[in-house]
């Protein structure tokens, strides 16, 4: 059972009005300095081969990767968008910006 006080009824009856406070949360970009130069490997090779970036990589799988940060082909194989194909096409150049990061 609700029990209702003075102040609750002003509410009620539009006398009063009520504000809450919201804070907006932001999502973390967890990029930082390894998905920015991820990404900056990727507009190099999108440039060369006459590519929008995103046909290279998406900015979910750079982002996956400077999370996971992969040190040999094996474990690229398991971030999300890298397949057979651009594994073997890209994946030594980003592995190369990834070790280079961790070190």
């Amino acid at each position: 059972m609700v029990t209702l006080n003075e102040l609750s009824w002003q509410v009620l009856r539009g006398q009063k009005k009520v504000w809450q406070k919201m804070v907006i949360v932001k999502k973390a970009k967890a990029k930082g300095e390894l998905f920015e130069a991820l990404r900056s490997l990727r507009k190099e090779l999108a440039t060369k081969e006459k590519l929008p970036p995103y046909m290279i990589f998406s900015d979910a799988t750079l982002t996956q990767m400077a999370t996971d940060k992969p040190t040999d082909l094996e474990l690229m194989k398991n971030i999300r968008g890298v397949g057979e194909f651009k594994l073997q096409k890209y994946g030594e150049e980003f592995l190369t910006v990834i070790k280079s990061y961790i070190s």
